[in-house]
């Protein structure tokens, strides 16, 4: 097992077995791995994470079993034509990539501390290469579609905004059961005080008329449960089928016995003027907690633009938050823990710059959490016990990713009974699995382009990107921004690509330029095709061929510094929000430029002809509207 190793709380624990591995080379293979696992001896400078520790045990385990097919029983006889067919062997099996090469390559990397070392550097060999479309590429991770993205962001904030009080006054009574229970001494040692408070609850539920607690199992319908007695009277399990047996059949014969143990705490919430649930049972109360949680972090994930890792790792209290002199202005800080890149095996401090609605979700999760427990990511589980003493029973990710996709189901199942609540599902029905990765990627997309729609409406993406360039972006080392200027990167070639095809039939002073300046462009790309899709390789193309070609609104800056009217703080690039399209010679217009401006122009020709309106108000509409005209039929007729 590895999990002494793993530095991540939330990380799945892996193990290597050695059994696999070809008896000859069984010595050499764990030489090597207790290398790989002696932080003191990295020659690449930081230590290996236990999942890249097990991915190179499978490339080892490869290399090593095709070694003993070739009869060769120490790794000293390997010879330049065994690595040579071994990549042949790898192409045969649909697995040469870049991964099994360095794997194999280890022996040969820690041959000065291993006694049986490879003799040569395979990847001196010419042949010791990948297939160039098996070679690690840029980040495949998938977005999530709007259609999914926003009802799952409506159904969390109204878990953490609507919903938390009624679950976490469930979670409470849950667990004042349990915790009462727990607090009894055993059957043989407390009896005659259990017996009173035994009695004292029947006595209870006689004079209330209430029917006793039941089972959902059809087997046992119309039957007491006896363990939820115990747990309501305090006492420990099976004592009240024991010393009240006859007293329970009695009263239930009289007060009846219910379908299923429901908690006395009733929901008392809305969604969209419509109750939420009905009576709530005992054993949906962890469910129901997780979804909470899951809740929880899809918002703090989203929002923040924060790794999985470092999801898992934030504390109580980490959320501090300044004020202005006048209290009306606040910036939400989340100070936590951030490990990529970092050689310290706990991680580095860093924060982030984070919205309200963040702010809220952590503030449930404190409440959520046990009374004292400092990690807010703990596993849920209500009635076991398990190791609070380190990180290492934080939620790992592909826990996180099971209950994502049961909050889905949950949404879903609730949508259903609740009238104009969204469903999470694309839009020919198709289900789509969310994962913790998407949801950086996801934001670090939004932020790049800023789509229209409801997302990019409700969520107010623009005003989110400066808070988090200013925080976490800006002043950690995520590596956020390097993602978010990949897709802008993505995003402006994209652009770029398309309006290479139709830059002749705009219109403007800069026209014969923007044509010059595409044709220059294509020239160095050095065939008729398209623009790079790799965000790195688009972005070195762009910083030596940049046209200076930028889209703004229902207009095309040919940005000229010389020439450019607008507020710039960086000479290279116009200020798009000061961008003064009428009169500066940098702006060309597509046709769909000027429809756009031309049905500007008619809504100002309504408003001058608009009786109700102050006179002043209309002759300011009629006035720039003939200007608009005036100016777009000069422009078209001289093209």
């Amino acid at each position: 097992m590895l999990s002494p190793a793993e530095r991540l709380g939330h990380a799945h624990v892996y193990s290597l077995n050695f059994l696999r591995v070809p008896a000859p080379f069984r010595p050499a293979a764990k030489e090597l791995f207790a290398q790989l696992l002696d932080d003191d001896l990295m020659p690449r400078g930081k230590p290996y994470a236990t999942s890249s520790i097990r991915v190179h045990f499978t490339g080892v385990l490869v290399f090593l079993q095709f070694l003993t097919s070739k009869r060769l029983t120490r790794l000293s006889e390997v010879t330049p034509r065994h690595y040579g067919e071994y990549v042949g062997y790898l192409g045969a099996l649909g697995k040469l990539r870049d991964s099994h090469l360095r794997s194999a390559r280890l022996f040969w990397t820690y041959r000065d501390r291993l006694t049986d070392p490879l003799p040569a550097d395979p990847e001196a060999m010419v042949f010791w290469r990948a297939a160039p479309e098996a070679q690690r590429g840029e980040n495949k991770t998938q977005r999530i579609p709007e259609e999914i993205l926003n009802p799952l962001i409506w159904w969390s904030s109204r878990l953490v905004d609507e919903l938390s009080g009624d679950i976490l006054s469930f979670a409470e009574e849950h667990r004042n059961l349990l915790t009462a229970q727990a607090s009894r001494p055993s059957i043989s040692r407390g009896r005659g005080d259990a017996s009173s408070r035994v009695t004292a609850l029947l006595t209870r539920y006689r004079a209330s008329g209430e029917p006793l607690p039941g089972h959902y199992e059809k087997a046992w319908q119309g039957r007491p449960n006896y363990r939820a007695l115990d747990r309501e009277a305090g006492v420990p399990t099976g004592l009240t089928i024991r010393i009240a047996d006859y007293q329970v059949r009695a009263l239930a014969e009289d007060n009846g016995v219910d379908s299923d143990t429901f908690l006395r705490s009733r929901p008392s919430a809305t969604l969209l003027d419509v109750p939420w649930s009905g009576r709530i049972t005992y054993r949906e109360v962890p469910g129901l907690c997780r979804t909470l949680q899951t809740a929880a972090y899809v918002l703090i994930a989203f929002f923040s633009g924060m790794r999985d890792s470092e999801v898992k790792h934030i504390k109580r209290g980490c959320i501090r938050t300044d004020s202005d002199s006048t209290g009306r202005l606040q910036v939400h800080r989340l100070h936590g823990t951030t490990f990529k890149g970092n050689d310290d095996p706990h991680g580095k401090a860093a924060h982030w710059i984070v919205s309200p609605i963040v702010k809220r979700a952590v503030e449930v999760l404190e409440r959520l959490a046990d009374p004292g427990e400092e990690y807010l990511f703990r596993p849920l589980r209500f009635g076991t016990s398990h190791n609070r003493s380190d990180t290492k029973s934080l939620v790992s990710g592909s826990e996180t990713n099971t209950n994502l996709n049961k909050l889905v189901d949950w949404a879903n199942g609730r949508a259903v009974g609740i009238p104009g609540s969204p469903k999470i599902a694309r839009a020919d029905g198709t289900r789509w699995q969310l994962s913790t990765r998407q949801f950086r990627r996801t934001l670090a997309w939004f932020i790049a382009r800023r789509p229209g729609g409801v997302a990019a409406g409700a969520l107010q993406y623009k005003h989110l990107s400066l808070q988090m360039f200013r925080g976490y972006a800006g002043e950690s080392r995520s590596g956020f921004a390097d993602e978010v200027a990949g897709e802008q990167a993505l995003a402006r070639g994209e652009w770029l690509g398309e309006f290479a095809q139709d830059a002749h039939s705009v219109v403007g002073r800069a026209k014969d330029e923007v044509v010059r300046r595409l044709d220059s462009m294509g020239s160095a790309l050095g065939f008729a095709g398209q623009l790079p899709e790799s965000p790195a390789q688009l972005t070195r193309f762009l910083k030596r061929h940049d046209p200076y070609i930028y889209r703004g609104a229902a207009v095309t800056c040919v940005f000229d510094r010389t020439k450019a009217l607008c507020m710039r703080k960086e000479p290279s690039a116009p200020d798009l929000l000061s961008c003064e399209p009428l009169r500066c010679a940098n702006a060309v217009f597509t046709p769909e430029d000027i429809a756009a401006w031309r049905d500007r122009a008619s809504g100002l020709a309504e408003v001058a002809a608009d009786e109700s309106r102050a006179p002043r108000v209309r002759a300011s509409a009629a006035d720039h509207s003939a200007r608009l005209i005036a100016f777009f039929d000069a422009l078209q007729g001289s093209a």
